[in-house]
């Protein structure tokens, strides 16, 4: 689906070229999976069981918001540069800003507790 409405946004583009996008995009994918199922098994541990149910609800609402001001961000820092340094320049510089941003954030999960509760 998405290889079709590339193509026909910009027909120029080469099926190598969507190819390498796409397997970039599903490797960042998968490794987002991997991360937040433990991530809310560690956070929701401290809830209490009764409260487990709305605390799940504004953990989700906090990653929508979260991933709401990172492209808002990222977006920002994209088009501050764009008048200066034209789309390809603004392309990698947003890039670059992202890529730091995820290996800050992995390092920082490795703070994380180990288990999400300790085994009775």
């Amino acid at each position: 689906m998405f290889v079709n409405e590339h193509r026909s946004i910009r027909k120029g583009a080469s099926d190598e070229h969507l190819n390498h996008h796409q397997r970039g995009t599903g490797r960042q994918r998968t490794g987002v999976q991997m991360v937040f199922a433990p991530l809310f098994d560690i956070i929701l541990a401290s809830i209490d069981d009764q409260a487990a149910g709305s605390a799940s609800g504004v953990l989700t609402a906090m990653q929508q918001f979260g991933g709401a001001i990172g492209v808002a961000v990222i977006g920002t820092i994209f088009f501050q540069l764009l008048p200066t340094q034209q789309f390809l320049g603004a392309t990698k510089s947003a890039t670059l800003v992202a890529v730091g941003l995820f290996v800050v954030s992995l390092l920082v999960t490795f703070a994380l507790p180990q288990r999400a509760r300790a085994e009775h």
